[in-house]
């Protein structure tokens, strides 16, 4: 994050309007790619706490809500889930539906934060397509109780163009402070923020932002303590980074050739701005991969990153993203080839590759026998009433039922 002036808005950049406008129909087009999708054990433990409590209690009340986490504050997602369940039943489609807009308000202000930085309009839609060109997107989507991730990042991303919309010197602390608590109760992956908020905020003598972003930090740890203790018992693991030395080499190649594979064209954007920008992208890479080191504390993000890898690193490939954009927006290259033509033709091909790469993951999906069992349920809830169904004993939906029977 390097100083700007503040840019001519209408005359320079998109209007935030048309860029959420733009995302939405983008992620739109994944709809009935991800329509089939139903909830996992996560999502109907989530439905179960948040529908059986009243909307204040997971913020507050320890003993409540350590029946969702005991190492992890993050409520902000039991209010979406009790929202949802009661404006619209057990309905996979509403939750899509939130999951599509959630992640389009994280391009919309990605995009937007770009061109505040770079006020390049072009560097607006590189960022979104750069975000929209990981072939995680599907899980990340269909995969509901990830949805705090991306809650986070809305507010993340908010907080940062709160402060670059205006004069970092005389920025008011108050909503970048509120933002950042909000990100940081969404996920804890976002705790490196507000400390380069106050760095960024002291390199331009403003003192009240800085001891804003130190405020809403030191709330949510007062807070997350008040809430679990001092566990960090996250996957078995005792402390973070405690399983993370112990990563076999096969489990690392495993990972990285996975990274590589789903975040290609990030990571050529990345390569490309070291070859147009070197310096820029030097002094901005240590601030994308700080948004990597909350995924690498905990093991599970490398050795199983194929069922936790979309999530834990999301913040981290939006970073690299924008960080690669910011880079080589000014460059020569950018000017050339950074077209509307050649965006559509690369927004072609990365629709191509998500219907290809969405069909290979539904095919394997349908055949489990959890999901089998769990779009019976859905597809019969009116017609199951006082029903008693045998399940295998490794099929924990239950909650769903228990959902279903408070719902009346």
């Amino acid at each position: 994050m390097t100083g700007h002036t503040k840019p001519d808005n209408k005359a320079v950049l998109a209007p935030f309007s048309l860029l959420l406008l733009a995302s939405l129909l983008l992620y739109a087009l994944l709809f009935p790619l991800l329509s089939w999708t139903v909830f996992s054990e996560d999502d109907s433990h989530l439905m179960r706490v948040a529908i059986d409590y009243a909307w204040w209690q997971h913020f507050f009340v320890p003993e409540i809500y350590r029946e969702l986490s005991a190492a992890n504050y993050t409520p902000i997602p039991l209010v979406v889930y009790k929202t949802l369940v009661t404006w619209f039943g057990m309905s996979t489609h509403a939750f899509l539906a939130f999951m599509i807009v959630a992640m389009s308000l994280v391009s919309a202000l990605a995009a937007t934060l770009t061109g505040l930085i770079t006020r390049n309009r072009m560097a607006e839609w590189a960022v979104m397509l750069l975000i929209f060109s990981s072939m995680s997107m599907h899980t990340l989507i269909t995969r509901f109780y990830t949805m705090h991730y991306l809650m986070g990042g809305i507010f993340a991303l908010a907080a940062l163009v709160v402060v670059f919309r205006r004069d970092a010197s005389t920025c008011s602390p108050w909503l970048p402070a509120l933002l950042l608590l909000l990100a940081l109760v969404s996920k804890e992956v976002y705790l490196v923020l507000p400390p380069l908020v106050g760095l960024y905020a002291l390199y331009h003598r403003n003192i009240r932002l800085a001891v804003g972003a130190g405020v809403a930090l030191v709330l949510y740890l007062v807070l997350r303590t008040w809430m679990l203790g001092m566990s960090v018992d996250i996957g078995g693991e005792s402390s973070y980074f405690a399983g993370f030395w112990g990563i076999s080499g096969a489990a690392w190649l495993s990972f990285i050739g996975w990274y590589v594979q789903t975040r290609i064209f990030i990571l050529a954007a990345v390569v490309i701005a070291l070859l147009m920008n070197f310096r820029r992208t030097i002094m901005l890479l240590p601030v994308a991969l700080m948004f990597a080191a909350p995924g690498l504390a905990v093991s599970h993000g490398i050795v199983e990153h194929t069922l936790h890898g979309d999530r834990i690193f999301f913040a981290f490939d939006c970073a690299l993203a924008i960080v690669a954009v910011i880079a080589i927006a000014q460059s020569a290259w950018f000017q050339r080839f950074a077209r509307p033509l050649p965006m559509l033709g690369l927004l072609a091909l990365l629709l191509i590759m998500h219907v290809f790469n969405n069909a290979g993951y539904r095919a394997q999906t349908e055949q489990m026998a959890d999901f089998r069992i769990t779009r019976f349920l859905l597809d019969n809830l009116a017609d199951l009433e006082g029903a008693t169904l045998f399940v295998p004993m490794n099929f924990i939906q239950g909650d769903l039922m228990r959902v279903n029977d408070a719902l009346g």
